[in-house]
């Protein structure tokens, strides 16, 4: 069982309670026989960053790519509201607009990096272990975090840059909501979420749930379902 160090990420820092839920999934896993093993996730990242920074998010503007450049946001506060607000949001507009723009050159180079990673260190990390626990996701934002920016009024013609500066926020705190499973679109690998209990948010207050996903390469999804329903009955015992 394959699991990461929780030194030294910042990502982590202001929400411990989603650590110590981490390490005690890992060590739920450990009472049911698995055995644990530390390894070096920054090269997995490398690949997770690809999903969204890539060439692979052209594959979406070929379903409705056109509808979302037609539809480009104005530069109006963003409320929230179903009924008044636009119909694109300005994270989703650039991430598809830069697909449009993106170069078969740009999609080779990044299927390139992916092969070169897994062929110096993917395909070895499977040998070393059968299967990776990791958070679902590091942590947790509320909602005012990641509208931050909506409010912006920047008029009836945004530049891009513009729009890009209003969906800051919303951008990277998405990012980092999935550090930890974006590779696995690119890897076709297989992956089932799991709860992982509660913890207790750094205002001492609010008590919000956290997970964890079990991760096996391609094809062994049969063996993932096995050990995700051992691990639940060990997370019901308590």
């Amino acid at each position: 069982m394959a699991h990461i160090s929780m030194d030294d990420n910042d990502l982590w820092a202001n929400d411990t309670g989603a650590k110590e839920q981490y390490l005690a999934a890992v060590e739920r896993m450990e009472r049911i026989g698995g055995e644990p093993v530390l390894f070096d996730y920054k090269p997995w990242e490398d690949v997770a960053r690809l999903l969204y920074g890539g060439t692979s998010v052209a594959q979406h503007f070929l379903t409705y790519g056109n509808y979302v450049l037609d539809n480009k946001p104005t530069g109006t506060p963003i409320t929230m509201n179903p009924d008044t607000d636009q119909l694109i949001d300005p994270t989703t507009y650039l991430i598809l607009k830069n697909a449009y723009y993106n170069k078969a050159t740009g999609a080779y180079s990044d299927e390139w990096a992916i092969n070169l990673i897994k062929q110096q260190v993917i395909n070895k990390d499977w040998e070393r272990f059968d299967f990776m626990l990791l958070p679902t996701t590091p942590t947790i934002y509320r909602l005012d975090e990641v509208r931050n920016g909506y409010e912006l009024d920047l008029g009836p013609n945004p530049t891009d840059e513009q729009l890009a500066e209003k969906a800051a926020a919303n951008t990277q705190l998405n990012t980092n909501l999935g550090t930890y499973t974006n590779f696995a679109n690119l890897l076709q690998t297989t992956a089932i979420a799991l709860p992982a209990g509660f913890r207790t948010m750094s205002n001492g207050t609010d008590i919000l749930p956290f997970g964890v996903t079990l991760f096996a390469d391609t094809l062994n999804g049969c063996e993932l379902l096995d050990l995700a329903e051992r691990y639940e009955v060990e997370l019901a015992r308590g």
